[in-house]
């Protein structure tokens, strides 16, 4: 394939708005350098996404608009390099707006336009950006970006700039958060960019997005088996003791309890190493990864309490950590937690509300006390697989915080909702099943159902 037949989408917009990591969040891929600083991208960089036939242009952040719009109109009329030297003496303060004008003009298919919403506010300057781009005759995508309402300004900065793209006439717009948001709008995304193209170009880029869809379902066919993996060895850890030892239901709990924390704490370590290999190296299929799963099998040592939680994984940070331990610690009274760990827990609080309770059947047989988990508590396990999966597919690609609790709790109130639903007993599906519950809860958050 030439290089005239790959789409080009460029990303512009004023310095520090969240490019880099938007690219990223599209293209689920640790491309670019992210910092929270001016320029940290100093010259357009040319980023091949060879999955979806697509190259996006991470373009420097515009400075002196104003300046670089009457200098490009004056290039226009033929003057001279001399003339234009005496007109713009200090041309070197257009250096990076020039050198994102220059990469729109001559490669971009589209134009995406961000601009941070948590920090910036429609002013003239961001108009003239605006104009600058429209000189080029491009078609413009607006991204309203780190758009997940803070606080009342915010919602007001928010409403600002909606009212911006309308008066800039870009009806192609939406307001987004690159670190975590919700998936539809990376759907939107693509749309839009689909939308705004035409001929062969847009045949292209639809055969490109199935390219690159095919890819994501491939490290969810492998992410889904893993769940299974884990829903079965926790549906089987089991106990039994006598009836006539001291507080055998307590103490059979705390047993149980420590292997599926563990068990669940391997699941999100496996899943955060794949997603992780699959960022890093966009172009391998899944048995070209070179992943090694950690197998499911009744941990040796484990950490008792809910602190325990403060040190899972790489994927979605402290909060899923605290949950898991603030749920499995649950039955058996006090714990100690850590800060990761108290912020799971007040999730943890409205979370076992979701989930209806106790989780530990205890059954009486033959003279003994038997412990496992009940119904509720393998749901409890489905659940919180697929949280780590839908977080770790989708947050992490850039510097970015922890995801909050209100996205926490959000996140598991759509997954419950889903299992409810579709009434998923997920220890009796076989293995390519779990994957096809996957898929489907997938399609529905991206907006294809």
């Amino acid at each position: 394939m030439n290089n005239t037949e790959k789409t080009v989408i460029a990303v512009t917009g004023h310095t520090n708005s969240g490019k880099t990591t938007l690219i990223r969040t599209l293209t689920k891929s640790n491309v670019g350098l992210v910092a929270d600083q001016a320029h940290a991208t100093k010259k357009t960089e040319t980023i091949p996404y060879e999955t979806m036939q697509a190259w996006f242009l991470d373009c420097p952040g515009f400075e002196v608009p104003d300046s670089c719009l009457a200098y490009m109109r004056a290039k226009k009329q033929g003057l001279s390099p001399e003339i234009l030297a005496n007109i713009f003496p200090n041309v070197d303060r257009m250096k990076y707006d020039l050198i994102a004008i220059e990469g729109v003009e001559q490669e971009a298919d589209v134009v995406i336009y961000v601009v941070d919403t948590l920090n910036d506010v429609p002013e003239t300057g961001h108009d003239q950006e605006i104009e600058l781009l429209k000189e080029l005759n491009k078609p413009i995508i607006g991204i309203g970006n780190k758009s997940i309402k803070r606080n009342e300004q915010h919602v007001e900065r928010i409403t600002q700039w909606e009212d911006f793209f309308k008066r800039n006439h870009i009806t192609n717009y939406i307001m987004f958060d690159g670190w975590w948001d919700d998936p539809a709008k990376v759907t939107q995304i693509y749309s839009y960019v689909e939308n705004l193209l035409s001929g062969h170009k847009k045949e292209r880029y639809r055969i490109d997005l199935a390219n690159f869809r095919n890819r994501q379902l491939e490290i969810l066919r492998e992410a889904s088996y893993l769940m299974y993996d884990c829903i079965q060895a926790c549906s089987k850890a089991k106990r039994q003791k006598g009836i006539d030892n001291t507080s055998p239901e307590k103490n059979l709990i705390d047993e149980i309890r420590n292997e599926v924390k563990q068990l669940l704490e391997d699941f999100n370590e496996n899943v955060s190493n794949l997603y992780d290999l699959a960022a890093d190296d966009p172009l391998k299929g899944v048995n070209d990864l070179n992943f090694h799963k950690k197998n499911f099998s009744k941990p040796k040592d484990v950490v008792d309490g809910a602190a325990a939680g403060t040190g899972i994984g790489t994927g979605i940070g402290g909060v899923i950590g605290g949950i898991i331990g603030f749920l499995i610690g649950l039955p058996v009274g006090g714990f100690t937690a850590g800060g990761a760990a108290l912020a799971g827990i007040q999730v943890g609080a409205t979370v076992v509300g979701l989930l209806g309770g106790s989780i530990w059947a205890v059954l009486s047989v033959n003279n003994n006390i038997e412990v496992s988990l009940d119904q509720n508590g393998k749901n409890f396990i489905a659940t919180t697989c697929l949280a780590i999966i839908w977080g770790v597919s989708y947050h992490g690609y850039g510097n970015s915080p922890t995801i909050g609790e209100k996205e926490i709790v959000g996140l598991l109130e759509t997954i419950k909702n889903f299992q409810d639903n579709r009434f998923i007993v997920w220890d009796e599906l076989r293995k390519k099943q779990v994957f096809e519950e996957c898929k489907q809860f997938f399609d529905k958050i991206e907006g294809r159902l």
